[in-house]
């Protein structure tokens, strides 16, 4: 392929002693696009909630240089789009409420700026420790605002202008950073963390599907020879519990196997001529034992994904032809609807009701 890249990448992280050697390609420059216009779509942009007009590109598919802020003020059919349009059916308008970030949001958020700038310095072979690491450079002196501890009198005095002045960043206070920290030296003890983690962070796929506008910012794409070449893309999750077993239910409850299936579909669309390696999730638990995990989706997890999306879907193309949203949900459209137990629930009850007939 024209323009290709490669590096030699050599590091030792501060936890091993062995040397790991990885030669990353990369290449996202031969990717085939048609030009599209509003009438060609089946739903338009517009419908979709976001700020940002979808046609900020002449050509489809697309990838788009933009910050994570503006990416999903985009107007387009997103992987969390559809993941809420399926968790809170019949209440669709929440698809098109503002998401307020929760603690453990900005701390994921937060951690995966210092995970990029620790991932880049190894592939630049600049890093020494953690303890020499510049962390107020790049992304995270623009992103992230570390709050020092106040104490007494004007202590929320001084909390409020520290928010005010750094509005916009993830804000996070000196002992979440200590976390971060204790986080990262737990991927450096993982090898199968940087045999991946030296592609592409965040790329914004813009694309057109059956007539619905769709975006994606996947959070890494690798390519390089222990991926044999192949362009796999990965997810970087934070959790309480990250062993396999509560991973594994996380997974289906919260529709990581439709995320799984809606990025390998973005790449699929980029690069229709080329196999699209297995999806990826980079683990790391935010509270002790702080382990950490990689793992990766089968076809069954895809084809689980691809279900759910496809059901998604059909609920926004019922949502845009019936032309308005209910301003309160209705959990029983059909009628008065009969409730029952599960089983489990009235064995329960019996065996409640035997004990105290003893």
């Amino acid at each position: 392929m024209p323009n290709e890249q490669e590096t030699q990448i050599v590091f030792k992280s501060e936890m091993q002693d062995s040397v790991i050697e990885v030669e990353f390609k990369h290449d996202m420059n031969d990717i085939e696009t048609i030009p599209v216009t509003e009438t060609q779509l089946k739903i338009p942009s517009s419908w979709f909630p976001g700020t940002e007009d979808f046609f900020c590109v002449d050509q489809y598919p697309s990838v788009v240089n933009c910050s994570e802020s503006d990416y999903h003020q985009i107007q387009a059919c997103s992987n969390s789009f559809l993941s809420t349009l399926l968790d809170e059916d019949p209440w669709y308008q929440k698809a098109w409420d503002k998401v307020e970030q929760s603690r453990p949001m900005i701390i994921g958020n937060a951690a995966e700026l210092y995970l990029e700038l620790l991932a880049e310095c190894i592939k630049e072979k600049k890093f020494e420790d953690l303890e020499h690491m510049n962390w107020k450079v790049g992304k995270i002196l623009e992103k992230v605002a570390v709050m020092p501890v106040w104490k007494g009198e004007g202590s929320r005095k001084n909390q409020a202008a520290f928010k005010e002045q750094n509005e916009g960043k993830f804000i996070i206070t000196e002992k979440e950073f200590d976390t971060i920290m204790i986080m990262l030296k737990s991927a450096l003890q993982n090898r199968d963390f940087w045999d991946k983690l030296n592609g592409t962070w965040q790329t914004v796929v813009l694309w057109i599907e059956d007539g619905i506008p769709m975006k994606a910012m996947i959070d890494h794409i690798t390519q390089n020879l222990k991926t044999r070449n192949i362009k796999t893309p990965g997810d970087f999750k934070t959790t309480d519990v990250g062993n396999e077993s509560v991973f594994h239910d996380k997974l289906y409850k919260r529709n990581y196997d439709l995320q799984a299936y809606h990025y390998t579909k973005a790449l699929e669309t980029l690069f229709p001529d080329d196999k699209i390696g297995e999806f990826c999730w980079y683990v790391l638990e935010t509270e002790y034992p702080y382990g950490s995990a990689v793992y990766y989706a089968d076809d069954v997890i895809l084809r689980s994904g691809e279900a759910k999306r496809n059901s998604a879907l059909s609920i926004a193309k019922q949502i845009y032809a019936k032309g308005e949203l209910s301003e309160f949900p209705n959990y029983s459209p059909d009628g008065p609807k009969e409730l029952t137990l599960w089983d489990w629930q009235i064995n329960k009850s019996l065996q409640i009701e035997q004990t105290y007939d003893e």
